[in-house]
């Protein structure tokens, strides 16, 4: 029912073959109107009475019993993702983990931009609508990201919320600042069995060797990185190296940090990722295809 509901928030225009954004802001305000759903919009005014979409955000059906079961354990899987309309607003899914462990898609944002002050609104409508803060909040390493989490812990919106970041993302980060300046693939094959080695393991007495174990990576970084490469790319793999590994960061990717907290078991955001198949009710243009 919640997978139905994320695909029908858009009313397909049958004689013309797409779905009109009016259609859906219509369909939104009479739900809210008729069901009591939390709604928001965020509009331009762009003058002679014509508004364009800026943001959205829309609370799905039973997604508030779901997420009042959870408690104060609920998990979040929060993941921007861009090329899903017409519109190119990006569509960002609030998943959590159901007591069957089934993912369950509580709402949805729609943002023009993810930068912080986007993404922010978007976590603070979350927050609006479902009134508890949820325990663990899972999204990508992107700056804008962080920095919007940092906005509502601070203020004591998500003082106990705690940000753990996807390991898969971290992965490819892993492979867009170190791949370009190893050229020898056995070297950066080895690195990346390192990293992998380093990050998924789970023993919490492995706590107090991790600075051994980083430096280590580091160490053979420098030694398998070509000197005549970029120097810029080099710096910025160095610099890559050196953001994941401070204390705040470190707790929030690698596993024997991560598996003190009750996560299910999660450690990306791909749930959230996966849920995008039900949330496109057609392969043609329109505002939910992909």
């Amino acid at each position: 029912p919640l997978y139905s509901s994320a695909a029908q928030m858009c009313i397909r225009d049958r004689t013309e073959g797409h779905f009109d954004m009016d259609n859906m802001i219509e369909f939104l305000q009479r739900r809210q109107i008729q069901s009591g759903f939390c709604t928001k919009f965020k509009l331009q005014n762009l003058g002679d009475n014509v508004y364009e979409v800026q943001m959205v955000f829309a609370e799905l059906d039973g997604a508030m019993e779901v997420y009042a079961a959870g408690g104060e354990d609920n998990v979040i899987l929060f993941d921007p993702t861009h090329g899903t309309n017409k519109y190119k607003l990006k569509l960002c899914c609030f998943v959590t983990i159901g007591p069957t462990g089934a993912n369950i898609i509580l709402a949805f944002v729609l943002i023009n931009t993810e930068d912080v002050s986007a993404v922010e609104w978007a976590f603070r409508c979350f927050h609006d609508c479902f009134k508890v803060a949820p325990a663990v909040l899972f999204t990508d390493s992107g700056a804008s990201l962080i920095s919007a989490y940092d906005a509502l812990h601070v203020s004591g919106v998500w003082e106990h919320t705690l940000l753990m970041l996807c390991i898969f993302h971290l992965s490819k980060n892993f492979y867009e600042s170190v791949s370009p300046v190893v050229p020898n693939r056995e070297a950066f094959h080895m690195l990346t069995n390192q990293f992998w080695g380093l990050a998924k393991d789970s023993d919490v007495r492995s706590v107090d060797t991790f600075d051994d174990e980083w430096a280590a990576l580091v160490d053979a970084f420098e030694e398998a990185h070509d000197p005549q490469k970029d120097s810029k790319k080099i710096d910025a793999a160095r610099a890559w190296f050196s953001k994941l590994a401070k204390p705040t960061m470190r707790k929030r990717w690698a596993y024997r940090f991560t598996c003190q907290i009750l996560t299910y078991l999660v450690h990306s955001t791909q749930r959230a990722e996966s849920c995008l198949l039900y949330t496109s009710p057609s392969p043609r243009d329109g505002l939910l295809s992909r």
